[in-house]
């Protein structure tokens, strides 16, 4: 035959070729079944069983001379397959057990290979995930040609998932047992699920992050992040929830004739406020009240040594009908006022004693402190390192303070 072997996918018949000299005999096969073959020896490969097959020619005697044969082989061969699949369709990079390549049924592993980027055993197909590029690949298995069959390939597609970001914080790392809920920002993937431990004592928003202050049991927490998926990722933020001081009350001692004290119950830590405002350095346990144009509603406001603030007192109103003598504080007037350079002067009158001047900024905290001599003064103060903003200067001897409300522009 012109082949040693013929696939089944060849058409038509393949004709037997005699030698030279030689006559067409008796053809036989061995095996006697499975292959499709003619008197004249011709095969017909397509319908003929995959297999190796020995045909003779017999020559019958004549004019005296023996029988005579030959013989040659041929193969019927069956076209490979190269099918095959991995476990999954997709695979993170960091999975840790790399996916090999699972053969179809009868199907051969010949040569694969892959678009750049994907780690690949040509032998066995086995993806390497750890050195792969995230992305979509699409894998060939490609059987080379035999046996009179041509080569053939098959495919199939895998994608390599990049490990996501979890990523995510609060703007502090301690709140107060106060307010409403402090908001998580996500920085890495979204959809993820928040967590927190201890389970009890704090609640996280499962989808937001956003933390209930309000109500929250002073301690510390774990809040995770996890996101799901063919990668999954977490991470993690420890949060202080600092616990509010108690709720202060207020004694009142004296009388309106000659004075009201109030007295907090808390040691440290207050801050008295008149009508809801803030009184610029009422930062003492106690609090005196001797001059009717301080009359009105107070209540004392305690922060602690983390910062959290307690709810206010129950109020208590004071009316007072002494007036401010002379004795009580320093007489004191500014000027120019509101000061657009921060240059401030200052009138001092009638006091016997050293007055201690300091100024408060809106949030009660001292930023600037002198001490004057006794007696009529008119000094000027540099104060234009400070901010714009209103201010209180304040006036203190041992008989009383006096307050001065002014701008700097």
């Amino acid at each position: 035959y012109g082949a040693t072997s013929y696939c089944t996918t060849t058409t038509g018949t393949v004709a037997l070729g005699i030698g030279t000299g030689s006559t067409l005999g008796t053809i036989t096969v061995n095996p006697t079944t499975g292959l499709t073959i003619a008197a004249n020896g011709a095969i017909t490969p397509s319908t003929s069983t995959p297999g190796t097959y020995f045909v003779t020619n017999t020559v019958a005697a004549s004019g005296g001379c023996a029988a005579a044969t030959g013989g040659t082989t041929v193969t019927i061969t069956a076209p490979q397959t190269a099918g095959f699949s991995y476990g999954a369709a997709s695979y993170c990079v960091n999975g840790g057990t790399n996916p090999t390549a699972t053969l179809a049924t009868g199907a051969t592993a010949g040569t694969f290979s892959s678009t750049t980027g994907l780690t690949l055993n040509a032998t066995t197909g086995a993806i390497t995930l750890a050195s792969s590029t995230p992305g979509t690949y699409t894998v060939t298995n490609t059987v080379a040609a035999s046996g009179g069959c041509a080569a053939v390939t098959s495919t199939a597609t895998v994608t390599i998932t990049a490990v996501p970001s979890a990523a995510f914080s609060y703007a502090n790392a301690a709140y107060c047992a106060s307010g409403t809920a402090a908001a998580a920002t996500i920085t890495g993937a979204t959809g993820g699920t928040f967590t927190v431990a201890p389970a009890t004592g704090l609640v996280v928003n499962a989808s937001t992050g956003a933390l209930t202050l309000a109500g929250a049991t002073a301690g510390t927490y774990t809040v995770t992040y996890s996101v799901a998926g063919t990668c999954a990722a977490s991470s993690t933020q420890t949060v202080t929830i600092n616990a509010l001081p108690p709720t202060p009350t207020i004694t009142v001692t004296g009388t309106p004739a000659t004075g009201i004290t109030l007295t907090s119950s808390s040691t440290t830590g207050n801050q008295f406020y008149l009508g809801g405002v803030l009184v610029p350095g009422a930062t003492g346990q106690s609090y005196l009240i001797n001059s009717g144009t301080r009359n009105g509603v107070y209540t004392v406001v305690v922060t602690n040594a983390a910062g959290c603030s307690s709810s206010a007192s129950a109020a208590v109103t004071v009316t007072v009908t002494a007036a401010r003598s002379a004795t009580n504080g320093p007489e004191l007037s500014v000027y120019p006022n509101p000061t657009p350079t921060g240059q401030l002067q200052v009138s001092l009158a009638g006091s016997t004693k050293a007055v201690e001047l300091t100024v408060l900024n809106a949030l009660g905290q001292q930023v600037f402190r002198q001490n004057v001599a006794a007696g009529n003064q008119l000094l000027t103060l540099d104060l234009s390192a400070l901010p714009a903003g209103v201010y209180m200067l304040q006036g203190r001897t041992a008989e009383g303070t006096t307050i001065r409300r002014f701008v700097r522009e």
